[in-house]
Order: structure tokens, then C-alpha cells, then sequence
């Protein structure tokens, strides 16, 4: 976390921001979010984060404070203050104070942490990554509300097996991971989850890219057992600023167990494209 931040109208210290006790997004985890990241000092893909935000706002009752010109114009003065262009900012709307524990009585605190930009191992991208699974969907699973109990919880898990990533699945169906969207490739067509998913940013990204440079895109169900027969399986994630192969889910490898060519298009494509 970077030296200032932004709380409710006003660019602070970071360490002197604080909410309410009684605020219903701490007492009963009822509150959102959003993240996203810059490259070569713009915020990426703006319009679409705060559409994103404002559909999550909007799921659960919530009118989001700014505009997306008013954001841009925030972000902005965040990395000036924090003296810093790469960044990676965390926007929080809460419920606010709740006399009662458990109604919405006011507009909630909103606020944007300025973050360091992540980084991944550039040995994953050559080599590959792993996940592993956990029978879980999200609730309001089109929505980025801040409940990630089953992520937390299973983080000394994901460290012990030397994972990447969580892979929830339901019903015997493909989700998402638990802070990315998951593609799998056959045949050289590229399939990925359109139902009960978070339709992440970099995911629209992957399949205007895709899309473009003439491969066939099929968004809708996918079946575990397509997955363990897969020729390629990719996860895409702005948190982790990624376009990432997958070769190893739980113990089974995926396909020969090397990462593909499609995956090494994708990731070139995306690298390109965010240097522009």
C-alpha cells in the first residue's frame, strides 16, 4: 500500500484512514469492490472497470459516488501525491454505519487504495502454472463483492501444493478461479464460462484479441470433464496482471503438460497490446 490514498472525497494518509466500527461492509462483509492497474502511467481499460463497478454497486442496492471522468481525475492525483504512475488502485465502496447491525441507513465510505503493481515469475509463462479445484460458487457471482472466505480459507492449501490459483467448480461445471477467469482450449477452439462468473476486464480483452487474430471464441458451459481433456487451459486476471498457462490441475496434468501455442499467442498478443 502506497503512502496516500483516496476516503470519502478527500486524498488522505493511507494509515490515517479508518472506518466506523458499525460500518455494515466490516460487521457483515456487505460492501465491493473493484481493482484495476496502469501501463506506461494510464489507468487500463477505465470505462470498462467503472461500468463493471457500477453494475456491482447496483446488485446489491448501492449508487457509486463518481463518475468515470471524476475517477480518472482521482486516480490521477493519487499517483502524482504518491509520486509513482505505475500503480494498481483497489476501489472499496462499504454500507456504512448501521445502527442495527444489519440495514443500509446511510451512502457507505468509499475509498481507493494506490497498491505496487503486482508481479508474476516470468517462469510461469514458459513453464506453466498449476490449480487447484474447490466446489464453491460465489454469491452474486456476476458482482466483485468483497466476501472471499473460501479464497482466504484456502490459502495455506493453494502455498502447500505450490499452486497459482483456486479453480471453483459447481455441478459438475467450470466457474472461475477465485480472483480469475479460467479458458480452455480444443481443437483450437477457446472456450470460456459465461454464466455465474465475474466477467473480468483482461478476460474481454483475451477474447477481442482472440477474436481478432482469427480464432474461434465460444462463450457458455463447460464441463469438468472437458477441462481434464483439454489441450490448453489459460487463466486471465488484472490482479495479477496476467494472461497465464495452465498445465497442471490438482495432480493431472493438462495434455502433455507444457504450455501450448495458443496460450504463448495469447500472452504475446496481451503483452503487445498493453505496451500500446
Amino acid at each position: 500500500m502506497k503512502k496516500y490514498c483516496y476516503f470519502n472525497g478527500k486524498i488522505v494518509e493511507s494509515k490515517k484512514a479508518s472506518l466506523p466500527i458499525n460500518d455494515i461492509g466490516v460487521i457483515r462483509g456487505y460492501s465491493i469492490f473493484d481493482y484495476l492497474r496502469t501501463y506506461n502511467g494510464k489507468p487500463f481499460r477505465l470505462a470498462d472497470y467503472h461500468k463493471r463497478f457500477k453494475k456491482s454497486a447496483k446488485s446489491i442496492g448501492f449508487d457509486i459516488p463518481v463518475s468515470n471522468d471524476e475517477l480518472e481525475k482521482i486516480l490521477y492525483k493519487l499517483m502524482k501525491k504518491n509520486n509513482d504512475t505505475n500503480s494498481a488502485f483497489r476501489l472499496v465502496l462499504t454500507g456504512g454505519v448501521s445502527s442495527d447491525s444489519i440495514s443500509l441507513e446511510t451512502t457507505g465510505n468509499f475509498y481507493i487504495i494506490a497498491e505496487e503493481l503486482p508481479e508474476i515469475d516470468p517462469k510461469y509463462y514458459k513453464d506453466g502454472a498449476k490449480l487447484i479445484t474447490s466446489e464453491y460458487q460465489r454469491q452474486i457471482p456476476e458482482s466483485k463483492t468483497a466476501s472471499y472466505i473460501q479464497a482466504v480459507k484456502m490459502q495455506p492449501e493453494k502455498k502447500k501444493t505450490g499452486a497459482m490459483e483456486i479453480l471453483y467448480h459447481d455441478k459438475g461445471k467450470v466457474l472461475e478461479c477465485s480472483t480469475s477467469n479460467i479458458f480452455i482450449v480444443k481443437n483450437n477452439v477457446i472456450k470460456t464460462p459465461i454464466e455465474n462468473v465475474l466477467h473480468g476486464i483482461t478476460r474481454k480483452t483475451i477474447i477481442e484479441l482472440a477474436t481478432k487474430n482469427g480464432f474461434k471464441i465460444k462463450e457458455g458451459e463447460i464441463k469438468m470433464s472437458e477441462m481434464w481433456n483439454a489441450d490448453e487451459v489459460i487463466i486471465t486476471s488484472s490482479g495479477k496482471a496476467m494472461v497465464l498457462p495452465i498445465v497442471k490441475i490438482d495432480d493431472k496434468n493438462i495434455s502433455n503438460g507444457k504450455v501450448g501455442p495458443i496460450s504463448k499467442f495469447l500472452i504475446e498478443a496481451f503483452q503487445k497490446f498493453t505496451e500500446k
